[in-house]
């Protein structure tokens, strides 16, 4: 902050949407009140305040349940997990707006080259609960591994996560659904996935009919 300050240069503050507690029913907009219920959000919070009583040239980014094309990433690891079990378990209690880490960038980029300055929620549009996100991945490639939704979110240990982070992105710019960016980010490990691991992915299919899954037998 300080050193943006001394350049007069504009900032952007990577935050989450952990910085909202439980609300099952809630759609949390950028005028909300935040409510952090575990260490980290609470951490975000105090990041935004300080950004906020410091600058007013800046732009304060929440955004959360990203996915990539990363190797390690959920996505690699849910394709890599169907290639060796006829089943996987995930929770379905969680809901969530995933969000791809490329269409997130680029909207980062766009929105720093302007001087609309404030909070904005940058996610893809959408929401699900986390076994359908992992449905609609194995069903796009058309893996026959089937999944076993499960109550009970198991996050980082002795960490307490919100049942619910859903965030309404209420100003440009607005990103794609969720299910086209998932579609998109197939399309980009594809050939990596062979190369790397030699797992074979169908072709992406729009409009398929979801299918996913973590943790098998």
């Amino acid at each position: 902050v300080r050193a943006a300050l001394a350049i007069g240069a504009k900032l952007m503050l990577m935050s989450s949407s952990e910085v909202f507690g439980a609300a099952p029913d809630v759609i949390h907009g950028t005028r909300d009140k935040t409510c952090a219920a575990n260490v980290y959000g609470l951490s975000k919070v105090q990041a935004e305040e300080a950004v906020r009583a410091l600058m007013t040239r800046s732009f304060i980014v929440r955004t959360g349940c990203l996915f990539s094309a990363a190797p390690k990433g959920e996505i690699c690891g849910i394709l890599a997990s169907a290639q060796d079990h006829q089943k996987l378990t995930i929770s379905d209690d969680l809901m969530a707006c995933p969000t791809y880490t490329l269409d997130l960038a680029r909207a980062m980029v766009s929105l720093i080259q302007t001087e609309k300055f404030g909070i904005y929620h940058l996610i893809n549009e959408g929401e699900c609960n986390l076994a359908t996100l992992a449905m609609a991945t194995l069903g796009m490639v058309g893996s026959r591994c089937r999944v076993q939704p499960v109550s009970g979110y198991r996050g980082s240990v002795g960490i307490h996560h919100p049942s619910s982070v859903r965030l309404l992105s209420d100003a440009e710019p607005h990103l794609p659904r969720w299910e086209d960016a998932l579609n998109r980010c197939l399309d980009e490990i594809r050939s990596e996935l062979r190369k790397a691991k030699g797992i074979k992915i169908g072709r992406s299919a729009r409009g398929a009919r979801p299918t996913f899954c973590v943790g098998g037998v």
